[in-house]
């Protein structure tokens, strides 16, 4: 990896991009809920927060407590932004409109990604994305902007709160301190030459060739065509694993099943 190490608050750096007030202020709303979310995932134990609700969400998995919640959180801080036409949540099957929008702006946002790790106090995530439509929120119009997104990220709750963001110029991570993302690595650059990668090897039958075929290559090490060992590293939290290679190299993968 390479990255330039710098100070600054997450306000500082977003100047320093040329991200315009829309694009700037949707992107401390959820820097905020991060710091909300990361309190709550905090005190989850302590509250009663790690089970099961009776809900499921749109991928049709059982829904954690701490779903709900951090979902509630992210909408609570985004409706508070007035140029977001809607949000679309994993939580929830349909994009939610905000009656008091006049902008062209969506926030895509997955509020708890991993939340099967929060019973063994696993590495989990925030995923967020924000892409410019028509203004109409619909569902047509905003999966027909997926190709203009503006900015993306997510925010890592583990032994510190991490976001990692890009607005299209470079890729920056920050680290949440005293109610605050301050500006850690400006950007960061995936290593070319690694030995690590991420999937799910319990889906190997149902794989495509190709990716089994790759992976094979890779577990054979150094007696294999790419003469080297590789650790396979599976979190169960896409954030926790892309993070990884981030800092480390390496690649993700999850392909599509037979």
């Amino acid at each position: 990896m390479d990255g330039g190490m710098t100070s600054g608050t997450l306000e500082h750096w977003l100047a320093s991009q040329g991200a315009s007030a829309d694009i700037a202020e949707t992107l401390q709303a959820i820097a905020a809920a991060g710091m909300e979310i990361a309190e709550a995932v905090h005190h989850a134990p302590l509250r009663g927060h790690l089970g099961e609700s009776a809900e499921t969400n749109v991928q049709g998995e059982v829904q954690k407590d701490l779903d709900i919640i951090c979902n509630d959180i992210m909408l609570g801080q985004l409706n508070k932004v007035p140029h977001l036409a809607a949000f679309v949540s994993e939580e929830i099957d349909h994009p939610i409109p905000n009656p008091a929008a006049n902008g062209k702006l969506v926030c895509c946002f997955d509020p708890l990604d991993g939340s099967s790790n929060v019973d063994t106090n696993g590495t989990i995530g925030t995923i967020f994305s924000i892409l410019e439509t028509d203004g109409s929120g619909t569902a047509d119009s905003i999966c027909a902007a997926a190709h203009n997104m503006l900015a993306g990220g997510y925010i890592l709750y583990g032994p510190a709160t991490i976001m990692v963001l890009t607005t299209g110029k470079s890729v920056a991570k920050f680290a949440g301190e005293n109610g605050r993302f301050m500006l850690v690595k400006s950007d960061i650059r995936i290593a070319q030459h690694t030995h690590e990668f991420a999937i799910n090897m319990s889906y190997r039958e149902r794989w495509d060739t190709q990716t089994r075929t790759y992976i094979e290559n890779c577990v054979l090490g150094e007696a294999g065509p790419r003469g080297k060992p590789f650790n396979m590293r599976w979190m169960g939290a896409m954030v926790a694993d892309i993070h990884r290679i981030f800092m480390r190299g390496g690649i993700f993968l999850y392909p599509t099943l037979s």
